[in-house]
């Protein structure tokens, strides 16, 4: 800064800075659809290959296995499965790849020139879809898939799914060009609602469309463990791209400014590990996704009980001889979930998710009141005001009234039309 203007280009600076992290961290998870919230979370993972060739083995689901295990702390168990499905076995495989397979445009920058070519991508958005399409089949069609999770293998492709087996489906293909295949040209794994897709070839390096001090990014292209461990994270646990941002204005974009750091996000990251910030992260949101759901329930049956009151508030005659028990069980859930948000903010998730599963208790209590309070309810129609012979006997007496001003309007028609015809002109 300069001299004497630090008071007033630091406070905008630091601004700037913080909605550009909440544009990051903050925003991304908050338009996600959700966290698996299952104490056991099962990842298929469905490697997709060429016939002739053998079954490829380009990730460690071992890895990924025991650094999600070691990062949720017993919060959750991860399994961790694989099958290898031949193109020759999978027609809708097929059909999926082939339907996203896009041709674009490219330009490879030499030393003295520019040269343009074209180059294969998948289309995330085709992709996406030609999976939730042909997903079912691919995961019914095999019965060991289930066998292997122990679950309904057509559980994450249903509207109602619970999120039992989260697939991630990999296509790791022969090809051994100088170009690896990416989808949208920029990624090798992406992470969806309902899924995760990966590719994978033999190509000896994936070049990117990022950029580092005008030199292009060339990420190995065999191993997708790294990558697939980042799109798990985003896609099971919302935890947000370090190179996603979110606006209200522009809807979602990619930007690496917070592309730093020891994690699986981004092309500036070669290990596969995830660090204390990210750690923590996933814990929260864990934690967030059980006071949330609570939150939610208590809400609906203060609104219940709100709904009896002449005033709209909870009142005595609302929940009747259960009002004081009902009070306290809202005071307790209110002091737990001010308690779990401070230990969030300490990193104590642990402490902050057994608050968190105690008010299933409290929200239990209240709704057993509800129940009583409802079960004691009589429904009772009184019509107000009373019936007198003038309430009664209006729709005669007018009826006549009526008839006999018919009458009369009818006669005087009839003696002037007479009269206009018997004068003499």
């Amino acid at each position: 800064y300069k001299q004497g203007s630090l008071a007033a280009g630091l406070v905008p600076d630091l601004a700037a800075l913080v909605w550009s992290a909440a544009q990051h961290m903050a925003w991304p998870p908050l338009v996600h659809a959700g966290v698996a919230t299952k104490p056991t979370v099962s990842i298929q993972v469905v490697h997709m290959h060429d016939t002739l060739g053998p079954p490829p083995d380009r990730l460690d689901q071992d890895a990924i296995s025991r650094l999600l295990n070691g990062a949720l702390l017993g919060m959750q168990e991860v399994k961790v499965s694989e099958i290898w499905l031949p193109f020759a076995r999978c027609d809708v495989c097929v059909a999926a790849y082939t339907s996203a397979l896009r041709v674009r445009t490219a330009r490879e920058d030499g030393g003295l020139y520019v040269q343009a070519k074209t180059t294969k991508v998948l289309d995330r958005v085709a992709l996406h879809s030609a999976l939730k399409d042909h997903g079912s089949s691919i995961m019914t069609g095999f019965p060991e898939i289930g066998m292997d999770t122990g679950v309904s293998s057509h559980h994450p492709m249903l509207p109602s799914a619970s999120r039992d087996v989260i697939p991630v489906f990999v296509f790791d293909l022969s090809d051994s060009s100088d170009d690896a295949l990416l989808i949208d040209g920029a990624v090798k794994a992406t992470a969806f609602e309902d899924m995760v897709a990966v590719v994978s070839s033999r190509a000896r390096s994936a070049k990117s469309h990022f950029t580092c001090q005008y030199t292009g990014c060339a990420p190995p292209a065999g191993n997708v463990s790294r990558e697939t461990l980042a799109a798990l994270l985003t896609a099971v646990w919302g935890v947000p791209d370090t190179a996603t941002y979110f606006s209200a204005g522009a809807g979602a974009g990619e930007d690496y400014r917070w592309s730093v750091g020891n994690t699986p996000f981004g092309p500036l990251s070669h290990r596969l590990s995830i660090n204390a910030p990210t750690q923590h992260t996933l814990q929260r949101n864990l934690v967030l996704v059980e006071m949330q759901a609570s939150v939610e329930r208590i809400v609906r049956l203060l609104d219940a009980f709100g709904s009896l009151s002449q005033n709209g508030r909870m009142d005595a005659r609302a929940c009747g001889l259960h009002c004081i028990a009902v009070i306290s069980r809202i005071n307790v859930a209110q002091y737990k979930l001010h308690e779990a948000a401070r230990l969030l903010g300490l990193w104590q998730t642990t402490r902050a998710q057994q608050l968190a599963r105690s008010l299933s208790h409290d929200v239990a209590a209240l709704e057993r009141a509800a129940r009583a309070v409802s079960a004691k309810l009589t429904g009772v129609v009184r019509c107000e005001g009373e019936r007198g012979a003038a309430a009664v006997w209006w729709a005669p007496v007018g009826a006549a009234a009526l008839w006999a001003l018919a009458l009369w309007v009818r006669s005087r028609l009839a003696r002037a039309a007479d009269a206009k015809l018997d004068k003499i002109y």
